[in-house]
């Protein structure tokens, strides 16, 4: 730190965090349980719902083809 390579950071919370490291905003959840569009929780609730679509949407082939795991 002395030797300027390096800088520390104080965060209260892990949007702080994510903002610091990012440059782009955390975001609030809104009451409709959604975050706003150009934050990065919006970013991984999108990411979250698509894995979880392709897994139910895997589950329900894998059921209807009677493929067992």
């Amino acid at each position: 730190v002395e030797e300027g390579k390096f800088t520390v950071y104080t965060v209260e919370t892990i949007d702080d965090g994510i903002q610091l490291l990012t440059g782009m905003r955390a975001g609030q959840r809104h009451e409709n349980g959604k975050f706003p569009a150009d934050s990065i929780n919006h970013l991984v609730q999108s990411k979250l719902t698509e894995y979880a679509t392709k897994m139910h949407d895997y589950a329900n082939h894998s059921e209807s083809s009677g493929q067992k795991e």
